[in-house]
């Protein structure tokens, strides 16, 4: 599963990984299936509807779906544990500081908000709908404690951590990291990063300004230097603004 986080890239390793032979992605992308709560008897679940959505795979295919929700919702990892402690969980993480911008861009285009970004980061949290997931631009970039509840129900081993500069700037050695993630050869070749969506929507929207930029920086700084740990990687540029941070890892917890 590639279980997070919202408006990171996912949807270009999705696209990526359903073009290599021996994995099966569901042709749906965003299956909410573990974060319904109305729909599903969690006491006794079926699986049944949910695995009709890999119905097309063939025999030794990896199955596999996208749905980068999963790791903000605690709930939904429980879940995902229950149903299968073995999985292989993918996680893509991209500065909380722009992430939180594009998830505002989004909702704005589909008119789901009527705030602009700076009240919407300040203000704006409180209302934030944790139950269906509106408004929560600023809670999902607290990346650290999604990661501890994370590790507190699958092994490292069973985890791998890329960002969105992995996927734009060093696809071929990250996908490689993929293939050996999930035990897959090299594919001969790959699909065209055309078919790679913008990962922005809403051109016509105001750019976040200086202000806003070093506001959410203040928030996320303590976070950010915590998740470089458990991750092992640098993210010092993130904290500082300057740039993206590189090379993907398996997930290194220190401590």
């Amino acid at each position: 599963m590639i279980i997070g986080v919202q408006k990171a890239g996912t949807t270009a390793l999705q696209t990526f990984l359903q073009h290599h032979p021996q994995v099966f992605m569901s042709q749906r992308k965003e299956l909410h299936f573990f974060n319904r709560d109305q729909a599903t008897d969690w006491t006794q679940p079926d699986y049944e509807d949910y695995e009709k959505n890999f119905a097309g795979a063939a025999p030794g295919q990896i199955k596999g779906e996208a749905t980068p929700a999963y790791i903000f919702i605690p709930a939904a990892m429980e879940r995902i544990h229950t149903y299968n402690p073995a999985l292989r969980l993918i996680i893509v993480l991209r500065n909380p500081v722009d992430r939180a911008y594009s998830h505002w861009r989004m909702e704005k285009t589909r008119r789901t908000e009527n705030l602009g970004f700076s009240a919407a980061i300040r203000q704006g949290r409180s209302r934030a709908n944790f139950s269906k997931l509106h408004h929560t631009y600023v809670d999902r970039g607290f990346y650290a404690p999604q990661i501890r509840r994370l590790h507190s129900l699958f092994p490292p081993d069973r985890t791998l951590f890329l960002t969105t500069e992995d996927i734009g700037s060093s696809l071929p050695r990250s996908l490689k990291t993929c293939w050996e993630f999930l035990g897959c050869s090299a594919p001969e070749s790959y699909p065209s990063e055309q078919v790679i969506r913008p990962l922005e929507s809403g051109a016509d929207l105001p750019e976040m300004s200086a202000e806003d930029r070093l506001y959410l920086q203040s928030l996320y700084e303590e976070d950010l230097a915590e998740t470089g740990r458990l991750i092992g990687r640098d993210l010092s540029s993130w904290i500082s603004g300057e740039g993206g941070a590189h090379q993907a890892h398996r997930s290194a917890p220190v401590g």
